[in-house]
């Protein structure tokens, strides 16, 4: 819906409703709409998610056109979905769908090596300023109040094991102060995730507006709006130890379970083929040396009902042992492979200098 003041007694405009992409109308502009009478333009059958720019000009005679005005570019809202998942693993812009909404704090994707998934996660501060939280808005979901679906995702402190972010929904779209929480997640760890899923009672929820609010600063990864499994999840699920061709996982399930794995690059544990688990450990050897492999495992009832898919846990194998090695650190300035610093304390790092081996 548009509206303008005219400029003066013109009682006809011509309309232009231009994606944002597109260049200016020049004065032999065509395709475009004239309304008559009122300064009023209600546009229909956009395209959800597109950015546009609304153009108008006044008719003054049948040879005379005022210049081109323009509004300020406007994008329209996402259609609405039952599922979403998001790792933020795409690019460090927001993905489509996700909005930081108003002005409060900062809410970006940023580059992390300690992401839950790689390489990639999402933070959140609002600058030790209680009044400065920030909201992001989730893809608008249909079925809010069916009483079928959760919340799940991942989250950690920043710099330290403070900070929590609040589950819930916007009244209004891309109105901050219009957020309505239905639930505090604390995150107790600076360097672990804690993994949180939460399903909303229908009678508490407006609109499927979701949105998360931050208070402190918080990381978040992982984020998906699943159906309630039909198999109770499996917990405790942790990684017990690793060698450069193999890795022992934990877990715990009151039902059978099976699991699945792959290289760092798959987010999708449903892309793969799962394998019965036996016994209380999970086992994987014959693995490649010196990579990155991620696990997930899923609860099994009868009837063919699954739990949902935990995970993934990440890991690195090591590097297999030599028997001699060179290295003169000159490939970069990023740690060479079978070379990492261990623990926290002090500076360890390669850096670019004069007078040595080049």
């Amino acid at each position: 819906h548009f509206s303008w003041q005219p400029s003066g007694s013109e009682t006809s405009w011509d309309i232009l409703l231009l994606p944002a992409s597109s260049p200016a109308p020049v004065a032999g502009a065509e395709g475009f709409i004239t309304v008559t009478d009122l300064p009023v333009f209600f546009a229909s059958n956009l395209t959800p998610s597109t950015s546009y720019t609304f153009y108008y000009r006044a008719v003054c005679s049948a040879t005379e056109k005022s210049p081109w005005n323009f509004s300020p570019t406007f994008t329209t809202l996402c259609e609405s979905v039952t599922y979403f998942s998001e790792n933020f693993d795409v690019s460090t812009a927001l993905p489509n769908c996700w909005t930081k909404v108003g002005t409060q704090g900062s809410a970006v994707v940023q580059s992390s090596s300690t992401a839950a998934s790689l390489p990639n996660n999402f933070y959140m501060s609002d600058f030790s300023n209680p009044t400065d939280q920030p909201v992001l808005a989730m893809p608008v979901v249909s079925n809010f109040n069916a009483d079928t679906h959760r919340i799940k995702f991942k989250v950690r402190g920043a710099y330290s094991a403070e900070g929590s972010i609040e589950f819930g929904y916007l009244l209004t779209p891309n109105n901050a102060s219009s957020f309505v929480s239905l639930a505090v997640f604390n995150a107790t760890s600076a360097s672990v995730y804690d993994e949180y899923t939460f399903a909303p009672d229908a009678s508490d929820m407006e609109t499927g507006n979701l949105a998360f609010r931050a208070s402190g600063s918080v990381v978040l990864d992982d984020v998906i709006w699943e159906a309630l499994p039909l198999c109770a999840d499996v917990t405790d699920f942790n990684l017990v130890s690793y060698s450069s061709n193999g890795a022992v996982l934990s877990y715990s399930s009151t039902n059978s379970i099976e699991m699945v794995y792959s290289n760092a690059v798959n987010a999708n544990p449903n892309a793969l083929t799962p394998t019965a688990v036996e016994g209380d450990l999970i086992s994987l050897s014959a693995l490649a040396s010196s990579s990155t492999y991620k696990v997930w495992v899923r609860s099994v009832c009868e009837n063919n009902e699954y739990g949902a898919w935990i995970g993934p846990k990440m890991f690195t194998t090591n590097c297999s042992p030599v028997t001699s090695f060179t290295q003169n650190f000159d490939a970069g300035t990023t740690f060479p492979s079978c070379w990492k610093r261990v623990g926290t304390g002090g500076n360890v790092y390669i850096e670019s200098v004069n007078g040595t081996t080049s």
